[in-house]
């Protein structure tokens, strides 16, 4: 079980409508030509996913997840993967256009932050060096990190402070803690826990991409291939040479967990990707080639590996090598997230079929009709299927932000070779509407 943050969660609900959290049916569980029938999900469902997402975020690492989430699927301009992606440091049009949301989640993180007087965190002892929240996971808070940097940027609120610490100090405060506090293993690991040096594979999706981003705004080319030396240092540490893929904590004592969890694989996998777009979106693209190279080849191992072990609607096993557990959807949707964003820049379209099965199971019978994703592994017991799950809300938003940018650059769901599109949650009239705009009879 993931160890809770010692501190009052964080409780954001960032323009979320009420919504009963009662799991309603499954939307169009009933779909017998699911491999040959790309299903949409509708703007309406959508929204549901995103509203659920709001009021089931509690921990550091899940509201870092919804900030990410928020970024790629509704604040295109401000996500890594945009072609146009820009510096808010440098381009007044973007520091004028800080999404709100992403300020909320930046100040309520800042109101949760510990002060020095009062932190039983001993990064902070006198040094002003520190974590951006008290948490048992040294890696967790660093997912806040990039809302904190474009709080930051933003000509609005920029020069605030929250409990008289700026957002750009609170940003180096992490930093430091991360490069300078945190225990390391022997090979120079930072550790994902605080009181330890243990290795869990959700750090790539934690750290680096904070390291690297913070590199690109302040054209920091040593945070960049910090953020990479890391990403290589926890696949040394945790690749089952065999399989290719990741087991799940290693090293140090207490929890444990060797095996090749879906869900920590599809953090690695879409961790590596964050830092190769930011890399290059960077000045020091072409002289970063060989990580650039690593990484995109360390994430396709990943998702190799997981879809030549997919169970036959697509999704993967909890544990990818074990087919006696459960299919779970939410380390399936972020793995379809990380496939379409290896087609959207331009690296490798050869796991676009994949992503596609798995998006069209997951929109046909596993998001229901509250919004919630169904059949998703419990986020605090890694090997139990939960009721709902903070992190699985969070990766439908990126898969379908992926999806979105793939087929908007004319890219192609082939699971709809065989059949026209079905729109989860537009009801018949909808449906059928659908179907006669493939069909060309509307």
């Amino acid at each position: 079980m993931r160890p809770p943050s010692p501190i009052v969660p964080l409780l954001l609900a960032v323009g979320a409508a009420a919504q009963s959290t009662t799991l309603g049916s499954a939307v169009g569980r009933a779909t017998p030509s699911i491999n040959n029938l790309a299903v949409a999900i509708s703007d309406d469902t959508l929204a549901k996913v995103r509203d659920v997402m709001e009021q089931l975020c509690v921990y550091s690492w899940e509201n870092g997840t919804k900030a990410e989430a928020l970024l790629e699927y509704s604040y295109q301009d401000f996500s890594v993967f945009a072609p146009t992606f820009g510096n808010p440091l440098t381009d007044l049009s973007l520091s004028q256009s800080i999404p709100d949301d992403i300020i909320d989640i930046a100040r309520v993180t800042l109101e949760q932050r510990p002060s020095s007087s009062n932190s039983s965190n001993a990064a902070f002892n006198g040094t002003g060096i520190g974590s951006l929240l008290e948490d048992g996971s040294s890696a967790d808070p660093a997912s806040l990190g990039i809302a904190v940097l474009l709080t930051n940027a933003s000509q609005a609120v920029g020069t605030q402070e929250v409990k008289n610490v700026g957002w750009g100090q609170a940003a180096e405060s992490e930093l430091r803690y991360l490069l300078e506090e945190v225990p390391r293993n022997s090979q120079g690991a930072i550790s994902h826990r605080a009181d330890q040096a243990q290795l869990w594979s959700d750090f790539v999706y934690m750290v680096p991409p904070f390291l690297a981003y913070y590199g690109y705004m302040h054209s920091n080319q040593s945070l960049l291939q910090e953020a990479y030396n890391q990403c290589s240092l926890y696949r040394a540490g945790l690749q089952d040479p065999s399989t290719k893929l990741w087991r799940h904590i290693m090293e140090g004592t207490g929890a444990s967990d060797p095996g090749l969890w879906a869900t920590g694989n599809a953090w690695a996998a879409a961790g590596m990707l964050r830092v190769l777009a930011t890399i290059m979106r960077s000045p020091y693209n072409d002289q970063m080639a060989s990580q650039r190279s690593d990484l995109q080849a360390w994430t396709e191992e990943i998702i190799e590996a997981a879809k030549s072990r997919k169970a036959k609607d697509g999704l993967v096993h909890n544990y990818i090598d074990n087919s006696s557990t459960f299919e779970d959807t939410a380390g399936s949707t972020l793995l379809a997230a990380a496939s379409y964003r290896l087609a959207n820049l331009g690296l490798s379209s050869s796991h676009v079929d994949f992503a596609n099965q798995i998006h069209s199971t997951v929109a046909a019978r596993y998001i229901n009709s509250t919004g919630h994703l169904t059949h998703a592994v419990d986020p605090l017991n890694f090997g139990k299927q939960g009721t709902s799950s903070p992190e699985g809300q969070a990766f439908i938003l990126l898969m379908q932000a992926g999806y979105r940018d793939y087929t908007a650059a004319g890219g192609k769901d082939d699971t709809s070779a065989a059949a026209p599109t079905r729109v989860v949650g537009l009801g018949a009239l909808g449906v059928a509407l659908a179907a006669a705009v493939t069909l060309g009879l509307w």
